[in-house]
Protein backbone atom coordinates (compact mmCIF):
# COMPACT_ATOMS: atom_id res chain seq x y z
CA UNK A 1 0.00 0.00 0.00
CA UNK A 2 1.31 3.44 -0.95
CA UNK A 3 2.27 5.98 1.65
CA UNK A 4 1.35 9.62 1.28
CA UNK A 5 4.13 10.47 -1.19
CA UNK A 6 3.44 14.09 -2.14
CA UNK A 7 5.46 13.85 -5.33
CA UNK A 8 3.55 10.86 -6.70
CA UNK A 9 0.18 12.02 -5.40
CA UNK A 10 0.22 15.55 -6.73
CA UNK A 11 0.18 15.00 -10.52
CA UNK A 12 -3.04 13.08 -10.12
CA UNK A 13 -4.34 15.71 -7.76
CA UNK A 14 -3.83 18.41 -10.35
CA UNK A 15 -6.71 16.94 -12.33
CA UNK A 16 -8.49 16.55 -9.05
CA UNK A 17 -10.17 19.89 -8.87
CA UNK A 18 -10.99 19.51 -12.47
CA UNK A 19 -13.65 18.06 -10.36
CA UNK A 20 -14.52 21.19 -8.60
CA UNK A 21 -16.25 23.05 -11.32
CA UNK A 22 -18.44 23.22 -14.35
CA UNK A 23 -19.17 25.68 -16.94
CA UNK A 24 -22.04 28.03 -16.99
CA UNK A 25 -24.28 28.07 -19.75
CA UNK A 26 -26.69 29.72 -21.89
CA UNK A 27 -29.20 32.33 -22.07
CA UNK A 28 -30.92 34.65 -24.33
CA UNK A 29 -31.40 38.04 -25.38
CA UNK A 30 -31.09 40.85 -27.47
CA UNK A 31 -31.78 44.17 -26.04
CA UNK A 32 -28.71 46.31 -26.57
CA UNK A 33 -29.31 50.05 -26.40
CA UNK A 34 -29.11 52.08 -29.59
CA UNK A 35 -26.12 53.82 -28.05
CA UNK A 36 -24.24 50.61 -27.36
CA UNK A 37 -22.15 48.51 -29.69
CA UNK A 38 -24.61 45.64 -29.49
CA UNK A 39 -21.97 43.18 -28.26
CA UNK A 40 -22.35 41.25 -25.03
CA UNK A 41 -19.88 41.89 -22.25
CA UNK A 42 -19.44 38.63 -20.42
CA UNK A 43 -18.97 35.02 -21.36
CA UNK A 44 -21.51 32.45 -20.22
CA UNK A 45 -18.85 29.96 -19.26
CA UNK A 46 -16.52 27.34 -20.62
CA UNK A 47 -18.97 25.99 -23.19
CA UNK A 48 -17.83 28.66 -25.60
CA UNK A 49 -17.37 26.59 -28.73
CA UNK A 50 -20.98 25.50 -29.22
CA UNK A 51 -22.50 26.25 -32.57
CA UNK A 52 -25.97 27.65 -32.41
CA UNK A 53 -27.17 27.53 -35.97
CA UNK A 54 -29.21 25.02 -37.92
CA UNK A 55 -29.18 24.32 -41.67
CA UNK A 56 -30.23 27.51 -43.38
CA UNK A 57 -31.78 25.57 -46.23
CA UNK A 58 -34.03 23.44 -44.03
CA UNK A 59 -37.69 24.22 -43.38
CA UNK A 60 -37.29 22.78 -39.92
CA UNK A 61 -36.13 25.99 -38.32
CA UNK A 62 -32.93 26.99 -36.64
CA UNK A 63 -31.25 27.80 -33.36
CA UNK A 64 -29.23 26.13 -30.65
CA UNK A 65 -29.44 22.64 -29.30
CA UNK A 66 -30.11 20.49 -26.42
CA UNK A 67 -30.88 17.50 -24.09
CA UNK A 68 -30.69 13.81 -23.66
CA UNK A 69 -32.74 11.24 -21.86
CA UNK A 70 -32.97 12.47 -18.30
CA UNK A 71 -29.95 14.64 -18.74
CA UNK A 72 -26.41 13.40 -18.76
CA UNK A 73 -25.15 11.17 -21.51
CA UNK A 74 -21.52 10.25 -21.03
CA UNK A 75 -19.80 10.36 -24.37
CA UNK A 76 -16.79 8.89 -22.69
CA UNK A 77 -15.57 5.35 -23.05
CA UNK A 78 -15.04 3.18 -26.09
CA UNK A 79 -17.35 0.24 -25.47
CA UNK A 80 -17.84 -3.04 -27.26
CA UNK A 81 -21.43 -3.82 -28.19
CA UNK A 82 -22.27 -7.48 -27.55
CA UNK A 83 -18.85 -8.66 -28.64
CA UNK A 84 -18.83 -6.43 -31.73
CA UNK A 85 -15.29 -5.41 -32.73
CA UNK A 86 -16.50 -1.88 -33.46
CA UNK A 87 -16.42 0.90 -30.84
CA UNK A 88 -19.82 2.13 -29.70
CA UNK A 89 -20.29 5.83 -30.33
CA UNK A 90 -22.53 7.97 -28.05
CA UNK A 91 -26.17 8.32 -29.07
CA UNK A 92 -25.94 12.13 -28.86
CA UNK A 93 -23.20 14.28 -30.37
CA UNK A 94 -22.90 17.91 -29.33
CA UNK A 95 -20.55 19.37 -31.92
CA UNK A 96 -18.76 22.63 -32.56
CA UNK A 97 -16.59 24.02 -35.31
CA UNK A 98 -18.89 23.38 -38.27
CA UNK A 99 -21.62 25.99 -37.92
CA UNK A 100 -20.69 27.47 -41.30
CA UNK A 101 -21.51 24.16 -42.96
CA UNK A 102 -24.76 23.83 -40.99
CA UNK A 103 -23.67 20.76 -39.01
CA UNK A 104 -24.88 20.69 -35.44
CA UNK A 105 -25.05 21.94 -32.84
CA UNK A 106 -26.61 18.56 -31.97
CA UNK A 107 -26.78 15.25 -33.79
CA UNK A 108 -28.63 12.12 -32.72
CA UNK A 109 -26.63 9.06 -33.69
CA UNK A 110 -27.80 5.54 -34.49
CA UNK A 111 -25.38 2.64 -34.86
CA UNK A 112 -25.69 -0.94 -36.14
CA UNK A 113 -22.32 -2.65 -36.00
CA UNK A 114 -20.04 -0.54 -38.15
CA UNK A 115 -22.89 1.43 -39.76
CA UNK A 116 -23.74 4.94 -38.56
CA UNK A 117 -26.61 7.36 -39.17
CA UNK A 118 -26.57 10.89 -37.75
CA UNK A 119 -29.46 13.36 -37.76
CA UNK A 120 -27.97 16.84 -37.42
CA UNK A 121 -30.74 19.47 -37.36
CA UNK A 122 -32.58 17.54 -40.06
CA UNK A 123 -29.56 16.81 -42.26
CA UNK A 124 -29.01 13.04 -42.40
CA UNK A 125 -25.45 11.74 -42.66
CA UNK A 126 -24.66 8.05 -43.02
CA UNK A 127 -21.33 6.27 -42.79
CA UNK A 128 -19.18 3.76 -40.95
CA UNK A 129 -16.77 3.31 -38.05
CA UNK A 130 -13.82 0.93 -38.24
CA UNK A 131 -12.46 -1.29 -35.47
CA UNK A 132 -9.70 1.26 -34.87
CA UNK A 133 -12.19 4.15 -34.57
CA UNK A 134 -11.93 5.76 -38.02
CA UNK A 135 -15.25 7.49 -38.82
CA UNK A 136 -16.71 8.55 -42.17
CA UNK A 137 -20.06 10.29 -42.70
CA UNK A 138 -21.72 11.71 -45.80
CA UNK A 139 -25.06 13.29 -46.73
CA UNK A 140 -26.95 12.50 -49.93
CA UNK A 141 -26.51 15.25 -52.53
CA UNK A 142 -29.18 17.96 -52.34
CA UNK A 143 -30.26 20.98 -54.34
CA UNK A 144 -29.76 24.42 -52.82
CA UNK A 145 -32.41 27.15 -53.12
CA UNK A 146 -30.30 28.67 -55.91
CA UNK A 147 -30.42 25.43 -57.90
CA UNK A 148 -26.85 24.24 -57.26
CA UNK A 149 -26.00 20.68 -56.21
CA UNK A 150 -24.31 20.31 -52.84
CA UNK A 151 -22.50 17.40 -51.20
CA UNK A 152 -21.21 16.99 -47.64
CA UNK A 153 -18.63 14.49 -46.34
CA UNK A 154 -16.81 14.12 -43.01
CA UNK A 155 -13.80 11.99 -42.17
CA UNK A 156 -12.22 11.62 -38.74
CA UNK A 157 -11.76 9.48 -35.64
CA UNK A 158 -13.51 8.43 -32.44
CA UNK A 159 -10.98 8.36 -29.60
CA UNK A 160 -11.54 8.47 -25.84
CA UNK A 161 -15.22 9.27 -26.23
CA UNK A 162 -14.71 12.15 -28.64
CA UNK A 163 -15.31 12.48 -32.38
CA UNK A 164 -12.96 14.73 -34.33
CA UNK A 165 -13.38 15.13 -38.08
CA UNK A 166 -12.76 17.34 -41.08
CA UNK A 167 -15.93 18.03 -43.04
CA UNK A 168 -16.07 19.25 -46.63
CA UNK A 169 -19.00 20.75 -48.52
CA UNK A 170 -18.81 21.08 -52.30
CA UNK A 171 -21.36 23.22 -54.13
CA UNK A 172 -21.62 23.14 -57.92
CA UNK A 173 -21.58 26.24 -60.11
CA UNK A 174 -24.95 27.79 -60.91
CA UNK A 175 -25.50 30.79 -63.17
CA UNK A 176 -22.69 33.28 -62.60
CA UNK A 177 -21.83 31.79 -59.20
CA UNK A 178 -18.73 29.58 -59.45
CA UNK A 179 -18.34 26.21 -57.77
CA UNK A 180 -16.91 26.36 -54.26
CA UNK A 181 -15.47 24.09 -51.58
CA UNK A 182 -15.79 24.80 -47.85
CA UNK A 183 -14.23 22.87 -44.98
CA UNK A 184 -14.51 22.85 -41.19
CA UNK A 185 -13.06 20.96 -38.23
CA UNK A 186 -15.74 19.18 -36.19
CA UNK A 187 -15.30 18.41 -32.51
CA UNK A 188 -17.79 16.66 -30.21
CA UNK A 189 -18.20 17.12 -26.46
CA UNK A 190 -17.24 14.24 -24.19
CA UNK A 191 -20.09 15.01 -21.79
CA UNK A 192 -23.72 15.73 -22.66
CA UNK A 193 -25.57 17.47 -19.84
CA UNK A 194 -28.17 20.24 -19.46
CA UNK A 195 -26.86 23.52 -18.06
CA UNK A 196 -27.66 24.91 -14.63
CA UNK A 197 -28.84 28.07 -16.37
CA UNK A 198 -31.82 26.48 -18.14
CA UNK A 199 -34.61 23.92 -17.88
CA UNK A 200 -33.92 20.23 -18.42
CA UNK A 201 -36.31 19.00 -21.09
CA UNK A 202 -37.98 15.58 -21.00
CA UNK A 203 -36.62 12.92 -23.36
CA UNK A 204 -40.00 12.74 -25.11
CA UNK A 205 -42.88 15.08 -25.92
CA UNK A 206 -46.23 13.76 -27.11
CA UNK A 207 -49.03 15.24 -29.21
CA UNK A 208 -46.85 18.14 -30.30
CA UNK A 209 -48.74 20.49 -32.62
CA UNK A 210 -47.44 23.63 -34.32
CA UNK A 211 -49.92 26.31 -35.38
CA UNK A 212 -52.80 24.54 -33.69
CA UNK A 213 -55.48 26.73 -35.29
CA UNK A 214 -53.80 26.91 -38.71
CA UNK A 215 -56.32 24.78 -40.65
CA UNK A 216 -59.24 26.73 -39.19
CA UNK A 217 -57.71 30.07 -40.19
CA UNK A 218 -56.83 29.34 -43.79
CA UNK A 219 -53.31 28.11 -43.08
CA UNK A 220 -51.89 24.73 -42.12
CA UNK A 221 -51.59 22.89 -38.82
CA UNK A 222 -48.46 20.75 -38.35
CA UNK A 223 -49.15 17.63 -36.29
CA UNK A 224 -45.65 16.82 -35.10
CA UNK A 225 -46.87 13.89 -32.98
CA UNK A 226 -44.31 12.26 -30.68
CA UNK A 227 -40.92 13.98 -30.59
CA UNK A 228 -37.68 12.51 -29.29
CA UNK A 229 -35.76 15.30 -27.53
CA UNK A 230 -32.01 15.59 -27.02
CA UNK A 231 -30.34 18.43 -25.11
CA UNK A 232 -26.86 19.67 -24.30
CA UNK A 233 -26.35 22.81 -22.29
CA UNK A 234 -29.19 25.15 -23.28
CA UNK A 235 -29.65 23.78 -26.80
CA UNK A 236 -32.16 21.17 -27.91
CA UNK A 237 -33.15 19.10 -30.93
CA UNK A 238 -36.58 17.49 -31.29
CA UNK A 239 -37.09 14.77 -33.92
CA UNK A 240 -40.79 14.43 -34.64
CA UNK A 241 -43.23 12.71 -37.00
CA UNK A 242 -42.89 13.05 -40.78
CA UNK A 243 -39.14 13.74 -40.48
CA UNK A 244 -39.75 17.12 -38.86
CA UNK A 245 -36.73 18.28 -36.87
CA UNK A 246 -36.91 21.36 -34.64
CA UNK A 247 -33.81 22.88 -33.05
CA UNK A 248 -33.65 25.75 -30.61
CA UNK A 249 -32.65 27.04 -27.20
CA UNK A 250 -33.88 26.33 -23.69
CA UNK A 251 -34.58 28.98 -21.04
CA UNK A 252 -35.42 28.68 -17.35
CA UNK A 253 -39.04 27.90 -18.20
CA UNK A 254 -39.28 26.67 -21.77
CA UNK A 255 -37.94 26.71 -25.31
CA UNK A 256 -37.42 29.05 -28.28
CA UNK A 257 -37.05 28.06 -31.92
CA UNK A 258 -37.70 29.25 -35.46
CA UNK A 259 -40.12 27.37 -37.72
CA UNK A 260 -41.24 27.99 -41.29
CA UNK A 261 -45.06 28.06 -41.29
CA UNK A 262 -47.83 29.21 -43.59
CA UNK A 263 -48.64 32.84 -42.78
CA UNK A 264 -52.18 33.32 -41.46
CA UNK A 265 -52.23 37.05 -42.30
CA UNK A 266 -50.34 39.67 -44.25
CA UNK A 267 -47.30 41.18 -42.54
CA UNK A 268 -47.50 44.78 -41.33
CA UNK A 269 -46.93 47.45 -43.95
CA UNK A 270 -43.67 49.31 -43.24
CA UNK A 271 -44.27 52.75 -41.69
CA UNK A 272 -42.21 54.35 -44.42
CA UNK A 273 -44.37 52.81 -47.12
CA UNK A 274 -43.78 49.88 -49.43
CA UNK A 275 -45.13 46.36 -49.53
CA UNK A 276 -45.49 43.99 -46.57
CA UNK A 277 -42.72 41.42 -46.16
CA UNK A 278 -45.19 38.64 -46.95
CA UNK A 279 -48.87 37.97 -47.50
CA UNK A 280 -51.20 35.34 -46.10
CA UNK A 281 -50.41 31.90 -47.48
CA UNK A 282 -46.66 32.48 -47.91
CA UNK A 283 -44.30 30.06 -46.13
CA UNK A 284 -42.22 32.23 -43.80
CA UNK A 285 -40.08 31.89 -40.69
CA UNK A 286 -42.01 32.28 -37.43
CA UNK A 287 -40.36 32.85 -34.04
CA UNK A 288 -41.80 30.39 -31.54
CA UNK A 289 -41.63 30.19 -27.76
CA UNK A 290 -43.24 27.68 -25.40
CA UNK A 291 -43.19 27.08 -21.67
CA UNK A 292 -43.20 23.69 -19.97
CA UNK A 293 -45.39 23.73 -16.88
CA UNK A 294 -45.25 20.28 -15.31
CA UNK A 295 -46.23 18.00 -18.17
CA UNK A 296 -47.88 20.66 -20.38
CA UNK A 297 -46.11 22.42 -23.25
CA UNK A 298 -47.86 25.59 -24.44
CA UNK A 299 -46.74 28.57 -26.47
CA UNK A 300 -47.08 30.67 -29.61
CA UNK A 301 -45.44 31.30 -33.00
CA UNK A 302 -45.47 34.73 -34.59
CA UNK A 303 -44.26 36.69 -37.63
CA UNK A 304 -45.11 39.81 -39.53
CA UNK A 305 -44.19 42.83 -37.42
CA UNK A 306 -42.75 45.81 -39.29
CA UNK A 307 -40.00 47.59 -37.40
CA UNK A 308 -39.21 47.86 -33.71
CA UNK A 309 -42.29 47.91 -31.51
CA UNK A 310 -44.52 46.34 -34.15
CA UNK A 311 -46.90 43.46 -33.42
CA UNK A 312 -46.89 40.09 -35.15
CA UNK A 313 -49.77 39.63 -37.56
CA UNK A 314 -49.46 35.88 -38.14
CA UNK A 315 -49.85 34.30 -34.71
CA UNK A 316 -50.78 30.73 -33.78
CA UNK A 317 -50.40 28.32 -30.87
CA UNK A 318 -47.98 25.52 -29.94
CA UNK A 319 -49.10 22.61 -27.75
CA UNK A 320 -47.82 19.29 -26.44
CA UNK A 321 -47.44 17.12 -23.36
CA UNK A 322 -44.72 15.22 -21.54
CA UNK A 323 -45.54 11.60 -20.58
CA UNK A 324 -43.87 12.00 -17.19
CA UNK A 325 -43.42 14.81 -14.68
CA UNK A 326 -39.81 15.95 -14.15
CA UNK A 327 -37.85 14.66 -11.18
CA UNK A 328 -37.51 17.11 -8.30
CA UNK A 329 -34.25 17.43 -6.36
CA UNK A 330 -33.69 19.40 -3.18
CA UNK A 331 -30.90 21.95 -2.77
CA UNK A 332 -27.47 20.68 -1.75
CA UNK A 333 -26.51 24.14 -0.42
CA UNK A 334 -28.84 26.50 1.49
CA UNK A 335 -29.37 28.50 -1.72
CA UNK A 336 -29.30 27.63 -5.42
CA UNK A 337 -26.09 29.62 -5.96
CA UNK A 338 -23.22 30.52 -3.71
CA UNK A 339 -19.76 32.01 -4.26
CA UNK A 340 -16.88 31.16 -1.93
CA UNK A 341 -13.10 30.99 -1.58
CA UNK A 342 -11.80 27.41 -1.76
CA UNK A 343 -9.08 25.98 0.42
CA UNK A 344 -7.57 22.51 -0.02
CA UNK A 345 -4.73 20.31 1.16
CA UNK A 346 -1.20 21.74 1.07
CA UNK A 347 -0.08 19.71 -1.96
CA UNK A 348 -2.95 20.93 -4.07
CA UNK A 349 -2.94 24.51 -2.76
CA UNK A 350 0.82 25.14 -2.98
CA UNK A 351 1.97 22.51 -5.48
CA UNK A 352 4.43 19.64 -5.15
CA UNK A 353 6.80 17.59 -7.26
CA UNK A 354 7.43 20.49 -9.60
CA UNK A 355 3.71 20.93 -10.32
CA UNK A 356 2.09 24.32 -9.58
CA UNK A 357 -0.66 24.57 -7.00
CA UNK A 358 -4.12 26.04 -7.51
CA UNK A 359 -3.87 28.52 -4.62
CA UNK A 360 -7.17 29.54 -3.04
CA UNK A 361 -9.45 30.26 -6.00
CA UNK A 362 -12.86 31.90 -5.83
CA UNK A 363 -15.52 29.39 -6.89
CA UNK A 364 -19.25 29.36 -7.57
CA UNK A 365 -21.57 26.44 -6.80
CA UNK A 366 -24.86 26.56 -8.69
CA UNK A 367 -27.76 24.14 -8.84
CA UNK A 368 -30.84 23.99 -11.05
CA UNK A 369 -33.11 21.20 -9.83
CA UNK A 370 -31.04 18.01 -10.34
CA UNK A 371 -28.16 19.60 -12.31
CA UNK A 372 -25.20 21.18 -10.50
CA UNK A 373 -21.94 22.88 -11.35
CA UNK A 374 -18.87 24.18 -9.57
CA UNK A 375 -16.84 26.81 -11.43
CA UNK A 376 -13.52 27.98 -9.99
CA UNK A 377 -12.25 31.11 -11.69
CA UNK A 378 -13.69 30.13 -15.08
CA UNK A 379 -10.72 27.74 -15.36
CA UNK A 380 -11.66 24.76 -17.58
CA UNK A 381 -9.36 22.54 -15.48
CA UNK A 382 -11.28 23.58 -12.36
CA UNK A 383 -14.74 23.25 -13.85
CA UNK A 384 -17.11 20.29 -13.63
CA UNK A 385 -20.82 19.52 -13.53
CA UNK A 386 -23.11 16.61 -12.87
CA UNK A 387 -26.48 15.33 -11.78
CA UNK A 388 -27.81 14.42 -8.36
CA UNK A 389 -30.72 12.13 -7.52
CA UNK A 390 -33.74 13.16 -5.46
CA UNK A 391 -32.75 13.03 -1.80
CA UNK A 392 -29.01 13.57 -2.33
CA UNK A 393 -27.37 16.10 -0.03
CA UNK A 394 -23.85 15.84 -1.47
CA UNK A 395 -22.32 16.18 -4.92
CA UNK A 396 -20.14 13.29 -6.10
CA UNK A 397 -18.00 12.69 -9.16
CA UNK A 398 -14.92 10.82 -10.34
CA UNK A 399 -11.83 12.28 -11.93
CA UNK A 400 -10.40 10.98 -15.20
CA UNK A 401 -8.05 8.93 -13.01
CA UNK A 402 -11.05 7.34 -11.28
CA UNK A 403 -10.42 9.20 -8.03
CA UNK A 404 -13.73 9.79 -6.19
CA UNK A 405 -14.57 13.26 -4.87
CA UNK A 406 -17.51 14.68 -2.97
CA UNK A 407 -18.59 17.95 -1.41
CA UNK A 408 -21.51 19.16 0.67
CA UNK A 409 -22.63 22.32 2.46
CA UNK A 410 -23.80 22.98 6.01
CA UNK A 411 -26.74 25.17 6.99
CA UNK A 412 -24.55 28.30 6.90
CA UNK A 413 -23.41 27.56 3.36
CA UNK A 414 -19.89 26.46 4.28
CA UNK A 415 -18.42 23.79 2.00
CA UNK A 416 -16.66 20.64 3.17
CA UNK A 417 -15.51 17.65 1.13
CA UNK A 418 -12.61 15.59 -0.09
CA UNK A 419 -10.95 13.87 -3.01
CA UNK A 420 -9.24 10.57 -2.26
CA UNK A 421 -6.44 8.79 -4.08
CA UNK A 422 -6.62 5.09 -3.08
CA UNK A 423 -3.95 4.25 -0.55
CA UNK A 424 -3.12 7.86 0.19
CA UNK A 425 -4.37 10.51 2.57
CA UNK A 426 -7.51 12.33 1.43
CA UNK A 427 -7.20 15.87 0.15
CA UNK A 428 -9.68 17.82 2.25
CA UNK A 429 -11.67 20.64 0.65
CA UNK A 430 -13.35 23.50 2.50
CA UNK A 431 -14.56 27.04 1.98
CA UNK A 432 -13.07 29.91 3.92
CA UNK A 433 -13.98 33.50 4.67
CA UNK A 434 -12.71 35.66 1.78
CA UNK A 435 -10.08 38.29 2.54
CA UNK A 436 -10.17 40.82 -0.31
CA UNK A 437 -7.15 42.76 -1.51
CA UNK A 438 -3.54 42.79 -0.40
CA UNK A 439 -0.29 44.64 -0.87
CA UNK A 440 -0.46 44.40 -4.66
CA UNK A 441 -4.18 44.74 -5.28
CA UNK A 442 -7.25 46.69 -4.09
CA UNK A 443 -10.23 45.06 -2.43
CA UNK A 444 -12.77 46.28 -4.94
CA UNK A 445 -15.67 43.91 -5.39
CA UNK A 446 -16.35 41.91 -2.24
CA UNK A 447 -20.07 41.70 -1.45
CA UNK A 448 -20.73 44.54 -3.91
CA UNK A 449 -23.53 44.60 -6.42
CA UNK A 450 -22.64 46.26 -9.68
CA UNK A 451 -23.93 46.95 -13.19
CA UNK A 452 -22.35 47.73 -16.54
CA UNK A 453 -23.11 49.45 -19.81
CA UNK A 454 -21.40 50.57 -22.98
CA UNK A 455 -20.42 47.27 -24.60
CA UNK A 456 -23.66 45.57 -25.57
CA UNK A 457 -26.59 44.72 -23.34
CA UNK A 458 -26.20 45.90 -19.75
CA UNK A 459 -25.41 43.36 -17.07
CA UNK A 460 -26.53 43.23 -13.45
CA UNK A 461 -24.27 41.40 -10.98
CA UNK A 462 -26.01 40.16 -7.86
CA UNK A 463 -23.27 38.19 -6.04
CA UNK A 464 -19.60 39.14 -6.01
CA UNK A 465 -16.74 37.76 -3.90
CA UNK A 466 -13.05 38.70 -3.88
CA UNK A 467 -10.36 36.71 -2.08
CA UNK A 468 -6.88 38.23 -2.14
CA UNK A 469 -6.56 39.48 -5.74
CA UNK A 470 -9.03 37.06 -7.39
CA UNK A 471 -12.73 37.82 -7.75
CA UNK A 472 -15.86 36.23 -9.20
CA UNK A 473 -19.37 37.55 -9.79
CA UNK A 474 -22.69 35.98 -10.84
CA UNK A 475 -24.48 38.26 -13.25
CA UNK A 476 -27.45 38.46 -15.60
CA UNK A 477 -28.06 39.99 -19.01
CA UNK A 478 -31.52 41.05 -20.08
CA UNK A 479 -32.20 37.80 -21.90
CA UNK A 480 -29.60 36.74 -24.44
CA UNK A 481 -27.24 35.43 -21.76
CA UNK A 482 -29.54 35.27 -18.77
CA UNK A 483 -26.85 33.99 -16.39
CA UNK A 484 -23.14 34.66 -16.73
CA UNK A 485 -20.04 34.23 -14.60
CA UNK A 486 -17.33 36.89 -14.46
CA UNK A 487 -13.93 35.98 -13.05
CA UNK A 488 -10.74 38.00 -12.92
CA UNK A 489 -8.13 39.74 -10.81
CA UNK A 490 -7.60 43.16 -9.28
CA UNK A 491 -4.32 45.06 -9.31
CA UNK A 492 -2.83 48.54 -9.48
CA UNK A 493 -1.85 49.93 -12.90
CA UNK A 494 0.04 53.23 -12.81
CA UNK A 495 -1.22 53.64 -9.26
CA UNK A 496 -4.91 53.27 -10.19
CA UNK A 497 -7.11 50.38 -9.03
CA UNK A 498 -7.57 48.06 -12.02
CA UNK A 499 -9.83 45.05 -12.67
CA UNK A 500 -9.19 42.54 -15.48
CA UNK A 501 -11.71 39.78 -16.25
CA UNK A 502 -13.04 37.42 -18.89
CA UNK A 503 -15.26 38.54 -21.72
CA UNK A 504 -17.21 36.75 -24.42
CA UNK A 505 -15.22 33.87 -25.98
CA UNK A 506 -11.80 35.38 -26.74
CA UNK A 507 -12.58 38.79 -25.24
CA UNK A 508 -10.57 40.20 -22.36
CA UNK A 509 -12.02 43.15 -20.45
CA UNK A 510 -10.63 45.66 -18.00
CA UNK A 511 -11.78 48.75 -16.08
CA UNK A 512 -9.96 51.36 -13.97
CA UNK A 513 -11.49 53.27 -11.10
CA UNK A 514 -12.49 56.84 -11.92
CA UNK A 515 -10.20 59.41 -10.32
CA UNK A 516 -11.31 62.02 -7.82
CA UNK A 517 -10.62 64.71 -10.42
CA UNK A 518 -12.84 62.98 -13.00
CA UNK A 519 -15.66 62.65 -10.47
CA UNK A 520 -15.32 66.26 -9.30
CA UNK A 521 -15.43 67.51 -12.90
CA UNK A 522 -18.67 65.66 -13.52
CA UNK A 523 -17.21 63.47 -16.29
CA UNK A 524 -17.52 60.38 -14.09
CA UNK A 525 -19.63 59.42 -11.08
CA UNK A 526 -18.75 57.98 -7.69
CA UNK A 527 -18.37 54.21 -7.93
CA UNK A 528 -17.65 54.27 -11.68
CA UNK A 529 -14.87 52.22 -13.28
CA UNK A 530 -14.27 52.42 -17.00
CA UNK A 531 -12.21 50.67 -19.68
CA UNK A 532 -12.53 48.39 -22.68
CA UNK A 533 -13.11 44.83 -23.92
CA UNK A 534 -10.62 43.68 -26.54
CA UNK A 535 -10.14 40.67 -28.82
CA UNK A 536 -7.72 39.98 -31.69
CA UNK A 537 -9.65 42.51 -33.80
CA UNK A 538 -9.14 45.30 -31.26
CA UNK A 539 -11.43 47.20 -28.90
CA UNK A 540 -15.06 46.14 -29.00
CA UNK A 541 -16.63 48.95 -26.95
CA UNK A 542 -17.00 52.31 -28.66
CA UNK A 543 -14.78 54.79 -26.87
CA UNK A 544 -14.79 58.34 -28.24
CA UNK A 545 -16.02 60.37 -25.29
CA UNK A 546 -15.03 64.04 -25.41
CA UNK A 547 -14.96 65.61 -21.89
CA UNK A 548 -14.98 69.11 -23.40
CA UNK A 549 -18.32 68.60 -25.12
CA UNK A 550 -19.73 65.80 -22.99
CA UNK A 551 -20.51 63.80 -26.13
CA UNK A 552 -19.49 60.42 -27.50
CA UNK A 553 -19.27 56.92 -26.11
CA UNK A 554 -17.42 56.07 -22.92
CA UNK A 555 -16.19 52.52 -23.62
CA UNK A 556 -17.03 49.88 -21.04
CA UNK A 557 -18.45 51.31 -17.81
CA UNK A 558 -18.93 49.42 -14.54
CA UNK A 559 -20.82 51.00 -11.63
CA UNK A 560 -20.33 49.72 -8.07
CA UNK A 561 -23.46 50.52 -6.08
CA UNK A 562 -23.75 53.74 -8.06
CA UNK A 563 -26.86 55.48 -9.35
CA UNK A 564 -25.58 56.01 -12.88
CA UNK A 565 -28.02 57.83 -15.12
Amino acid sequence: MKTNDKTSWFPRATILLAALALAAGCGDDSSADDTDSGVDLVDSGPRTGQDSGAPTEEDAGASDAGSTDAGSTDAGTVEVDGGSPYPTLPTVLSVSGCQTLAIGPLCSLGQDGDELEANCSGRILTGTVTESGNVTLAADPWTTPEGATATLTCSGRFVLGQVTATCTRNTSAVGETPAREETCNLLSDREILPSVTCLELPAQLDAVTLCVEGDARGGATIAAGTCRVIQDGCAFQAECADDLVVTGTVSRTGISFTQRLEALADAQTPSGGGSPAFVAGDIVAHSCTATLDGTTLAGTCGAGRAGRGGADTSVCAVSGTSPTAPATCGLVAPTSETVFALDSCEELRNGAGGEPGIGQPVCAFRQNNCIWEVNCGNNPLLTFSGRIAPGDDTVRWRLLTGTPCEIGFDAEGDLAGQCTVPGEAACMLRSLDPVPGGETCPGAVNDAEFTSRGCGAAIDCRIAVQHQCAFMALCSFGSRFSDVVIAGRSSYVDGRPHLAFNGLTDWQCYVDEATTAEITSGDRVTGEWYGQCVNPSGGMCRNNYNPATGTGFRGLQVFFESTAE
